[in-house]
């Protein structure tokens, strides 16, 4: 796992708070799209407070990628109660 840099964090933790709250404006999607690409092996925190690495980033669900977490692969897009809260 790495840290995702630190542009790049806080830009992703802006947009992770954005689509949380509901907002989808198209800045904040395109900015999301292209700071993906950055956050491939990068640590994250989780809202059950595990941290994870991103696997994968699917372009169409860029909120819910598949996170590495204890051992095990946790698509977001499919398992809902789990939430990314925090690029670290």
């Amino acid at each position: 796992m790495r840290p995702c840099p630190a542009p790049c964090r806080e830009l992703m933790n802006i947009c992770l708070r954005s689509s949380r709250d509901g907002e989808k404006s198209r800045p904040i999607t395109a900015v999301t799209i292209i700071l993906s690409g950055w956050c491939f092996g990068s640590t994250v925190k989780m809202n059950n407070g595990e941290t994870g690495e991103v696997i994968f980033v699917a372009p169409q669900s860029i909120s819910t990628p598949i996170v590495y977490v204890n051992g095990k692969y946790i698509d977001l897009s499919q398992n809902k109660q789990f939430k990314i809260v925090e690029m670290l």
